[in-house]
Formats: structure tokens, sequence, C-alpha cells
């Protein structure tokens, strides 16, 4: 559940919520799958694989499904730039979650900035995220915002 708010907090403060459009919005997660943190990347998978289940299962956000691609950074901040790359400039992420641990965030956190794609290597806490979220469409709301 708190992916869930987490996920839809950060597509209502980039304002995809009240967007007309109906392609796909595309997630990165980069996540340790393999190596030594794997043991904390695999259940993260996992709940971004079952928040977005559940998004899309409720018809996705004002109608447009969520794509989510998955990489594996192994732990590694070289493996983390190059995912951070690949989900950037290959895959055209609109927003990156990840990677899993915090030197890794540090080494691809400035990929994602100077591409001016969300990133949470910033380490960006849910509750500041919400508030961001509430902020940019202002309280209350002109027109309904769904993230169902």
């Amino acid at each position: 559940m708190k992916l869930k708010l987490i996920v839809c907090s950060a597509l209502a403060a980039l304002g995809f919520l009240s967007s007309s459009v109906s392609a796909q919005i595309k997630i990165g997660v980069a996540e340790a799958l393999t190596g030594n943190a794997a043991q904390y990347g695999l259940p993260i998978r996992k709940g971004f694989e079952l928040a977005v289940g559940e998004i899309n299962g409720a018809g996705g956000v004002n109608g447009r499904k969520i794509e989510l691609i998955i990489e594996d950074e192994q732990g590694k901040k070289e493996e983390a730039i190059n995912v951070f790359r690949k989900l950037i400039f290959q895959d055209k992420v609109l927003m990156l979650f990840g990677p899993t641990l915090s030197n890794s965030a540090q080494a691809s956190d400035p990929v994602a900035q100077g591409a001016k794609v969300s990133s949470s290597a910033r380490r960006i806490r849910p509750t500041a995220l919400l508030r961001s979220a509430i902020t940019s469409l202002g309280i209350p709301s002109p027109r309904p915002i769904s993230c169902r």
C-alpha cells in the first residue's frame, strides 16, 4: 500500500494524474537482483510489481496503464550508472526508482539529473513526495484526480 501511494504521489507531483494522453506511463526500476544486495532488491521488485498490478488492475492512472521496466544494477556503482543510462536513453522512462544501495545512488543520480528524469536516487521520503504532489496540484483540486 505504501509503495502504491509512493508511485501515485510521484506521478501526481509530475502532473500525470490530470493528463488525458492514453499512452502507457513508463517507470524504470533499478534494483540489485543479483549479487550481495539481492536480498534487498528482490523484495523491492516484488513490491513494485504488486503495486503496479493493483494500480493497473483498477484501471491505471486516469485510464493510463503503468509499464514497469526493471533492470538489475547488481548493487554495483558502475552497473547502476549503466542501468540508469539504459532506462533513460533507450527505454525513455518517465521516472526512476532505485538503485538499492546508497553508494550506487550517489553514483547514478547525476545521470538522472542531467537528463531531467525524476529519480528516487535522491532518497525523497514518501511524506515529502506526497506534500510535493499536494502542493503542485493544489487543495482542493479543481478536477477529480484518480490513482486507483
